[in-house]
């Protein structure tokens, strides 16, 4: 198996394209002026390690209460208050973090470079540390029960959550070349899902690991291997008896969790996953547009294509606004209404493709180089002025 990281793939794909159109027609969307609608306030920041690491992970924060929980690839593992990012506490781990934070109501959970899953307490003591067959990518899940990680060789694994020992293993193919990530798993009552590397998700049996049902996502098509490329990497949303899935060069497809049928399915090609708001399904495509889908696949409420091949992150919600991050270290937001911008900011230039969260009216990003940042938009303000950003030389 090759490991084909995002970054080059889309200078393998930037390539290709290159032969078919001009430099300009090839490179990243320019900012342009727009009017600014509402005014962001930077709650606080702070420096964690070395953010995302030469791996090019996509180790996001995670919460519970009133604390953010952090881990740089070096290994910086830090608890903040969100309220104004006083550290609670901070640990450092000898080992490189590849997947992370997962979080339950009592424990933490991290996985490694070297197959490691790693537990701690709420207040960072560490509880336990089991081996898997190989790299964890994604943050491991947790129900209080089970934990549940992917490997980068394409298992699922079951642990149990007080002790770390292992339960059960689910194998899948996994092609020749594939993006370097995985998806998420996500934990539902009796079932665990997930995206697979071979364009598949599927449904396990919690407490067995047993197959329950198989989706296609992505079909494999053309005659090279970049072309033939399928990952469902993205994160999975589950909502109301549905499952949302979308993957590389493949579809955004709706899934009844309970038979596994595939109830609607849009031709998109996305590396990240969904996120609903209002009723839409919304999701940022590989080429850098973003679209909102009615929920019960009936059509396109809108797209947004101003921010085309600036390398988005996943989508995430904040007080009405969609947000995604850029290869600059830009957030822009937009509206869930009709997708036209409202603000933007500038974090750092090292770039944001680690997923965001969201809690009570606050956006936490962590930047690729190790930035730590809370935002919230200005309540007592309504502002409509305009922002030059202008041209910006590329990086």
């Amino acid at each position: 198996m090759i490991k084909l990281n995002r970054l080059l793939l889309i200078f393998a794909v930037a390539l290709l394209a290159a032969c078919a159109g001009t430099p300009e027609e090839n490179d990243p969307a320019e900012l342009t002026d727009f009017v600014i609608e509402r005014e962001l306030i930077k709650l606080w920041s702070a420096r964690v390690g070395d953010g995302q690491g030469k791996g090019l992970y996509q180790l996001r924060p995670a919460i519970e209460g009133d604390t953010l929980y952090v881990a740089s690839a070096d290994g910086q593992l830090q608890a903040r208050a969100t309220s104004d990012g006083d550290i609670r506490w901070e640990k450092e781990l000898e080992l490189t973090v590849s997947g992370g934070v997962g979080i339950d109501y009592e424990r933490l959970y991290l996985g490694t470079t070297e197959g490691v899953v790693i537990a701690f307490n709420l207040k960072g003591e560490e509880l336990w540390r089991t081996q898997l067959s190989g790299e964890v990518l994604a943050p491991p899940v947790s129900d209080e029960e089970i934990v549940v990680a992917q490997t980068y060789d394409g298992q699922l694994v079951g642990l149990d959550a007080l002790s770390g020992e292992k339960l059960w293993a689910f194998s899948a193919s996994v092609p020749r070349l594939t993006l370097r990530g995985t998806s998420t798993p996500l934990l539902d009552g009796p079932l665990v899902f997930a995206g697979l590397a071979n364009g598949r998700v599927v449904a396990l049996d919690k407490s067995t690991g047993a197959l329950r049902w198989e989706q296609r996502i992505s079909v494999p098509k053309g005659s090279t291997e970049i072309e033939r490329l399928s990952d469902v990497d993205g994160e999975l949303l589950l909502d109301g008896g549905v499952l949302y899935a979308a993957g590389y060069q493949g579809t955004l497809t709706a899934i009844d969790v309970r038979s596994g049928r595939a109830l609607w399915q849009r031709d998109l090609s996305s590396y990240s996953g969904p996120v609903e708001g209002y009723g839409n399904i919304y999701v940022a495509d590989a080429d850098g547009s973003i679209h909102a889908f009615e929920q019960n696949g009936q059509g396109v409420i809108w797209t947004q294509t101003i921010l085309a091949r600036r390398k988005l992150s996943a989508p995430a919600i904040l007080s009405g606004s969609l947000v995604v991050g850029d290869f600059e270290g830009y957030l822009h937001f937009v509206s869930q209404v009709d997708g036209h911008l409202v603000s933007r900011v500038q974090l750092d230039d090292s770039g944001v493709r680690a997923p965001m969260v969201s809690a009570d009216d606050k956006l936490f990003v962590f930047s690729n180089e190790g930035q730590l940042a809370a935002y919230s938009f200005d309540r007592d303000t309504t502002v409509t002025r305009h922002r030059n950003f202008g041209p910006k030389q590329r990086r």
